[in-house]
């Protein structure tokens, strides 16, 4: 299930960075993450996108910047509860597990 989730959270990733117009596409960028997930139960995707100047300066991306190299980055973190199916001494019945993708859109 882990995989599955850094899966789905990388196929996120992927679809914002084929252009600037989908970078700025939150939305489109979880949807493509909860598709990807498939059978994953109660499978949630968080989609956000940032801008740095090469020394690691955050800025807003929709300003001018005074980089000479505009970064822009996308991530989607997803995550979802993995349940074990019986119940044994010590060990837990229900263990969060989460995914995350980060990519250079420009």
């Amino acid at each position: 299930m882990s995989i599955e989730l850094n899966n789905a959270a990388r196929a996120g990733v992927q679809y914002g960075v084929q252009s600037p117009t989908a970078a700025a596409d939150l939305s489109g960028m979880q949807q493509a993450a909860l598709n990807d997930g498939g059978n994953i139960t109660a499978l949630t995707a968080t989609a956000s996108e940032y801008c740095e100047c090469p020394g690691g300066s955050p800025f807003a991306c929709n300003s001018s910047t005074v980089c000479t190299d505009e970064r822009v980055y996308v991530e989607v973190d997803t995550s979802a509860t993995f349940y074990t199916h019986a119940n044994w001494p010590g060990i837990p019945q229900s263990v969060p597990l989460s995914g995350k993708a980060v990519m250079r859109e420009q």
